[in-house]
């Protein structure tokens, strides 16, 4: 990575100077905007490029109010400083204010629901070192997860130091100590390199987990393999959550021949994996990918529902985790400072410190900022509320 340094910095495809459509330098905000992707830009230098955006944050500003400015973007560069949209935002905080965004694109429904289940967001939070899965899970189920490729950038400064437990993990796969299942439409990077022959596939139809996450729930309670201490003493609402289960509501029971025919996996495979993770420590490794079809939110809770009912979450090498693909997940941290990143927000007041945002709301979720845009004034419904 530290040799590449270079060729990012100076990469052809990189634009290095501040560069205005010829349009706006003439006629500003009032240039003709189908001119769009046709129109040639010009240099300016960084000065100019400044005074321009200082001069349409003004006038946006003192002609609109804050609720015509949004401060929101995913991109950046690797690194604590790198945050381009952190940026923008302390520049225009500074100034004023403006129209927030809420939630992520990484976790959108996730990080909605899990709060509520489990009382965090879960999905950003440290998961269970991998010395400890590697000494007491053994079957790790890999749902969605693609940890050998996702770990090769980070939203830090990445020091791969995960890989050498990867490693680890598969010498004690080749061995059989650990029984590793994938549960995806795809053979994944981490499949291929624990080993094709040494992983078990489940290939699942797309956007039909929570079926087979219900069939495993439905033989886990049918075969009395569930752990109904660890619901009792730790857990609310399996009561309101069974009868839906048992198709007591609906006449459906959601058991494996149900779901056999939504998610392309025979009936017999979907129980051999409940007794299979209610045998012994298993470990759940979920991914995000899954949590951003619709309604994603069913799936997310549904982990946790399988770990509820298998009874191992707090144990070593056992439970749940959202989170194994991500910086580093696993590695045993630091006790030491971490220097953290420049925020948003500053302590200096703007200079303009308007909050008449004329009846719209001050954040709205980062994934609807176009419908926000193509159909101002739509109320919608996000997080519990409207907006």
């Amino acid at each position: 990575m530290i040799a590449g340094l270079p060729d990012h910095v100076h990469n052809a495809a990189r634009i290095r100077y501040p560069m205005v459509r010829v349009d706006w330098m003439r006629k500003g905000h009032q240039s003709d905007t189908s001119q769009r992707g046709d129109n040639r830009f010009v240099r300016v230098s960084w000065d100019e490029a400044l005074d321009l955006f200082y001069q349409e944050l003004e006038r946006v500003q003192k002609t609109y109010g804050p609720s015509a400015l949004l401060t929101a973007s995913g991109w950046q560069s690797t690194g604590m400083f790198h945050n381009a949209s952190g940026m923008l935002a302390r520049a225009i905080a500074l100034h004023g204010n403006s129209v927030s965004t809420g939630g992520d694109y990484s976790t959108g429904a996730a990080q909605v629901i899990l709060p509520r289940v489990v009382g965090s967001m879960e999905v950003y939070e440290q998961q269970t070192s991998w010395p400890l899965v590697l000494q007491n899970s053994k079957t790790i189920v890999l749902w969605g997860s693609d940890m050998v490729k996702n770990q090769q950038a980070n939203w830090w400064c990445p020091d791969h130091d995960v890989y050498q437990y990867y490693e680890q993990l598969k010498e004690k796969v080749a061995s059989g100590a650990i029984s590793v299942i994938s549960i995806d439409p795809v053979i994944t990077s981490t499949h291929d390199y624990l080993g094709r022959d040494k992983v078990k596939h489940i290939s699942i139809n797309p956007q039909t987990d929570v079926p087979l996450q219900l069939a495993l729930a439905h033989t886990l309670y049918s075969e009395k393999l569930y752990d109904k201490n660890f619901l009792d003493n730790y857990c609310v609402g399996f009561d309101q959550f069974l009868p839906y289960l048992l198709g007591e509501k609906d006449g459906q029971p959601k058991d494996a021949a149900w779901a056999e025919k939504l998610c392309g996996i025979d009936a017999d495979t979907i129980r051999a994996l409940a007794r299979q993770m209610a045998g012994d420590r298993t470990q759940i490794i979920a991914g995000w990918c899954v949590q951003r079809m619709q309604h994603g939110e069913q799936w997310s809770w549904m982990v946790v529902v399988l770990a509820a009912m298998l009874g191992q979450i707090g144990l070593p090498g056992g439970g749940f985790g959202f989170g194994w693909h991500y910086n580093g997940a696993g590695t045993p941290g630091r006790k030491g400072i971490i220097l953290s990143g420049f925020s948003g927000s500053t302590t200096v007041p703007p200079v303009h410190d308007s909050t008449d945002y004329k009846g719209y709301s001050s954040t709205i979720p980062i994934a609807r900022f176009m419908d926000a845009i193509l159909e101002p004034g739509k109320i919608i419904n996000w997080n519990g509320k409207s907006v």
